[in-house]
C-alpha cells in the first residue's frame, strides 16, 4: 500500500473514530439532560409585614431565612429597621438591630397570608437583637447577618456573617468572616462560640442539608459567585476542626485550599428544599445582576450533586410596593407552606428598590412545579 494510500485509510479511520466520539458526546449528553418542569399557578402573594411586625415595632427587613422546629419554624431576619408608621410613607424610626428573630407557630402554618410572625423582643415589645454582641463590638459598626440554621443535638444554631460597616450606603460594607451561634431555646438571643479566643468558622453556609449522617453546608464563593459544599458530622458542628470541603473527583478534604466550587453560576444566596413529590433536592438562587428579577432553580438526587439547571424560571414584577426593582436577592423556601408533597411550593424573596433602601420588606410567591415533561416539549 502507498504512502498517500496508507495516509486516506489513517484519515477515514481518524474521522470514524472521530464520529463515533462525538456521537457518543451528544448521546450521553441527552442522556444527561433532566426532564424540565412547568412552573405553572404562580401567585405573587405580596408583603409578608403583617400584624407580628406591628406589633414588634418592625418597620421593615430584609432575609428571612427559615428552619422548621418540633413546634413551629424560626425565621431570621438581616437588618431590621424599627419604628412606627406615623402616616403615608412617614416613620417615627426608633433605631435598627442587625439581626431579628420570627417564630411562626405549627398552628399557623395553614393560616391565611402574611403569616403571623412572634418577634423576639425586649421589655418594651420591640424587637431586639437575636445574635449577641460581643464585648467591645459597636453595633453601629459592626453587622450580624444570619445565613442558615437548624436544630441539632436537642440545641438550636445559626451560622452567621461578621460584617464590617465601611459607610451609609447601600453597598458601604464588607464581609471580615463568619461564625456560629447556638441556644439551648429555640427563640431566645443566640450566644456565639468562640474557642482559642476566636469566633471565625471555616465555613460560611448559605443553606445546610441534613442527610446520611452528614450535615452539608453550602456557601457562596469569593466575590459572592459560585457555590462551594462542605460537611460535617452533625455532632461535632461545633468542632472547626472536624469540617470537610469538597474537592475534585467527588472527594472530600480536610485541606481547605484544595476545595473547589460545585457551581459557578449562582450569586449571593441559595436555598435548598427536599421536594417528596421528585424525590429530588432543588436549590433557589437569584441575586444575579445580569437577570435582576429572575429566580432561578437546580436539581439533585444527592446533597453532594451534580446539580442541574431547571429551565423554568420565576420572574418577578418590575414594581412592587413602594418602587421599581432593581435586584432580588434572598430567594428562601418555605417548606413549612408546602403543599401536595412539595408539588406547590413557596418562596420569599428581599428586594431592592431603584432610589429607595428604606420601608422594604419581603415578600412572598406560591407556585406549582408540574408534572415531568419530555425535554423537547416547549414549557408552558
Amino acid at each position: 500500500m502507498s504512502l498517500c494510500k496508507k495516509y486516506k485509510v489513517f484519515i477515514l479511520l481518524l474521522f470514524s473514530l472521530l464520529s463515533i466520539f462525538l456521537l457518543s458526546c451528544v448521546t450521553q449528553h441527552n442522556n444527561d439532560k433532566l426532564p424540565q418542569y412547568e412552573i405553572d399557578n404562580v401567585i405573587f402573594l405580596g408583603n409578608v409585614w403583617g400584624i407580628g411586625q406591628k406589633q414588634s415595632n418592625v418597620i421593615s427587613q430584609d432575609g428571612g431565612y427559615s428552619n422548621t422546629i418540633s413546634n413551629g419554624s424560626l425565621w431570621w431576619f438581616g437588618d431590621t429597621f424599627l419604628g412606627k408608621n406615623i402616616g403615608v410613607d412617614k416613620f417615627d424610626v426608633i433605631g435598627n438591630v442587625s439581626c431579628a428573630l420570627g417564630f411562626l407557630p405549627k398552628n399557623e402554618f395553614e393560616s391565611d397570608f402574611p403569616p403571623k410572625l412572634q418577634y423576639l423582643c425586649n421589655e418594651q415589645g420591640t424587637a431586639t437583637q437575636a445574635i449577641e454582641y460581643l464585648s467591645g463590638e459597636s453595633p453601629d459598626k459592626i453587622r450580624l447577618w444570619p445565613l442558615s440554621s437548624i436544630a441539632l443535638n436537642n440545641k438550636y444554631y445559626v451560622y452567621y456573617s461578621y460584617i464590617e460597616k465601611t459607610g451609609n450606603g447601600s453597598w458601604d460594607f464588607k464581609t471580615l468572616g463568619s461564625g456560629l451561634a447556638v441556644s439551648d431555646i429555640a427563640f431566645a438571643q443566640y450566644k456565639r462560640i468562640v474557642k482559642d479566643n476566636n469566633f471565625l468558622y471555616p465555613v460560611s453556609p448559605v443553606a445546610l442539608i441534613e442527610a446520611d449522617g452528614w450535615l452539608y453546608c453550602y456557601s457562596i464563593g469569593k466575590n459572592g459567585k459560585g457555590l462551594t459544599l462542605s460537611r460535617v458530622k452533625p455532632s461535632e458542628i461545633e468542632e472547626k476542626n472536624a469540617y470537610e470541603y469538597y474537592a475534585y473527583g467527588d472527594d472530600f478534604t480536610k485541606d481547605r485550599d484544595r476545595q473547589v466550587q460545585i457551581l459557578d453560576d449562582v450569586y449571593g444566596q441559595v436555598s435548598i428544599a427536599y421536594i417528596e413529590c421528585l424525590n429530588s433536592y432543588i436549590m433557589a438562587s437569584s441575586s444575579n445582576f445580569f437577570v435582576p428579577r429572575e429566580i432561578q432553580f437546580f436539581i439533585s438526587k444527592s446533597p453532594i450533586g451534580p446539580w442541574k439547571k431547571i429551565n423554568a424560571k420565576l420572574k418577578v414584577p418590575e414594581y412592587t410596593q413602594v418602587g421599581k426593582i432593581e435586584l432580588v436577592y434572598c430567594a428562601y423556601f418555605h417548606s413549612e407552606f408546602f403543599k401536595e408533597n412539595g408539588k406547590v411550593l413557596n418562596i420569599t424573596y428581599s428586594v431592592m428598590l431603584k432610589d429607595r433602601w428604606f420601608n422594604v420588606n419581603n415578600e412572598m410567591v406560591e407556585f406549582n412545579f408540574g408534572e415531568l415533561i419530555d425535554c423537547d416539549k416547549k414549557i408552558k
